[in-house]
């Protein structure tokens, strides 16, 4: 579970889903603005895509349809990624992000 680095306090999994593109991101304990890590987006969806992935070819071996190769392929992607952002992901306040994309 995501956790706010200002309070320590877990945020939510649904938190972390209600924010808009993870803009909106809120921490329910001391209501920081938080943002994603890059390094742990990028993980997420490498991870998630990889899954997808390795279910479509599983799949694709045995001779399964191309309709139901796609559904599973986004089915995997979707479940994946509920499951593991909650483990994943790490939050950094929203300032702090933007002053070390400055320093760069």
């Amino acid at each position: 579970m995501a956790v706010c680095p200002q309070c320590n306090q877990r945020v939510p999994l649904k938190e972390l889903l209600a924010g808009a593109g993870w803009a909106g991101v809120v921490c329910p304990s001391c209501h920081t603005s938080l943002w994603p890590k890059r390094w742990s987006s990028f993980l997420l969806i490498f991870l998630s895509l990889g899954l997808g992935q390795i279910a479509y070819r599983g799949l694709k071996a045995q001779g399964v349809g191309e309709p139901w190769l796609i559904l599973t392929l986004l089915g995997v992607i979707a479940l994946a990624f509920l499951i593991l952002a909650g483990l994943i992901i790490r939050l950094a306040p929203k300032g702090d992000i933007g002053r070390s994309l400055q320093t760069r």
